[in-house]
């Protein structure tokens, strides 16, 4: 297969035009991909055509596009050495002329640490979490987090993460939470002292949760217009936007989403592994998702499938720390990679670029999105 041909049918997805078959195992095998792996072998593409041959209704004549020959292309003229694999790009006969010369570092271990009594704490960005035990927080490797020891309080405390920082907390239950950029949680620095049959937590922004398991006190999160009841379970929460829509994704157990209408009544909804419930004020949608996709952040990567320019955008500009301005915004694009979060913008965005709908421009912390 030529490159012009693998380029014709890596097209062909990005235009929608695959049978849902073919492309629900073409994203599957994306993400599965170790995309820092740069030795793909051949009897890994092998094996994903002969999936595809086997699927209802393949006859060899009208599916005569075999996409483990796309594959082949673009293992084979993508730039998967440098941990990224982009299913849009552009021609040869027309390189892009960049106008990146400027360079952000990706975010870090950065958060804040406030307490009832109004007290802040900077927390290091050196290690990678806290933990909390008997109503004293120290450093998830047992350091203590102020030289005054002034590490042991009571009541509410809250910690947030700026755009460009990330952290970990293990709460005095020894559940698990993982915060995004830009986000915030509050919850009790030990859940028996404020004598509730619930363990209740509140955040906005994006975290990741592995609760302890505890029939007699569920665990409860509060976020926006809804609450979210669990008693073990891994799963994800999205709010960014928390009066507008927040996702919540389920990988492991069971939760209840449990949302206020407008009406001021509520709605219950169940969830299980591999489904994400979508909800605003309006309604509530439940809907399988690829979860590895959804959780792509807390492994580290800027992963997203057949995304508008926003919604990457949106993810560049929390982890990196950066304003958008759109000079220009491509409005039928959908965009379809993986790149680590390690990597400095320009990377990122050279690669955007290859798709040869946008062109950036970086002055300072702003992003100029240009045509």
């Amino acid at each position: 297969m030529t490159t012009e041909e693998a380029k014709r049918l890596i097209s062909k997805y990005n235009a929608g035009n695959c049978t849902d078959q073919e492309k629900a195992l073409l994203e599957k095998w994306y993400m599965q991909l170790d995309v820092q792996d740069v030795n793909i072998s051949p009897k890994t593409i092998e094996s994903l055509g002969e999936q595809i041959k086997n699927l209802p209704g393949f006859d060899g004549k009208s599916k005569i596009i075999k996409l483990w020959s796309v594959i082949a292309a673009v293992v084979s003229i993508t730039l998967i050495a440098a941990g990224v694999i982009l299913f849009n790009y552009r021609s040869e006969e027309h390189p892009i002329t960049s106008k990146i010369v400027q360079d952000i570092a990706p975010g870090s271990n950065k958060a804040t640490l406030t307490f009832a009594n109004g007290k802040v704490i900077n927390l290091s960005c050196a290690k990678t979490g806290i933990a909390v035990d008997a109503a004293k927080i120290k450093y998830n490797d047992g350091t203590k987090i102020s030289r005054n020891n002034a590490d042991s309080f009571s009541g509410l405390a809250t910690i947030t993460t700026p755009k460009g920082g990330e952290y970990h907390i293990v709460l005095s239950d020894g559940t698990k939470v993982w915060l995004n950029a830009a986000s915030t949680l509050t919850f009790a620095t030990s859940f028996r002292e404020r004598g509730e049959d619930k363990r209740r937590v509140t955040l906005s922004g994006e975290a990741y949760f592995e609760v302890s398991k505890d029939k007699s006190r569920p665990f409860v999160v509060k976020v926006g217009h809804q609450e979210i009841l669990v008693l073990g379970t891994h799963f994800n929460i999205n709010a960014y936007e928390p009066k507008a829509v927040i996702k919540t994704t389920l990988q492991e157990g069971a939760v209840r989403v449990i949302s206020l209408k407008k009406d001021r009544t509520f709605r219950k909804s169940n969830l299980k592994p591999g489904e994400q419930a979508i909800s605003s004020e309006a309604a509530t949608l439940i809907k399988k998702v690829n979860v590895e996709l959804e959780l792509a952040w807390k492994k580290g990567k800027i992963q997203f499938v057949r995304a508008d320019l926003k919604s990457v955008m949106d993810m560049i500009s929390r982890w990196y720390d950066i304003e958008v301005i759109y000079q220009y915004y491509p409005k039928e694009a959908k965009f379809t990679g993986s790149i680590s979060r390690s990597k400095n913008i320009s990377e990122v965005l050279s690669l955007l670029e290859t798709t040869g709908e946008v062109r950036f421009k970086i002055e300072e912390r702003k992003v100029f999105v240009m045509k």
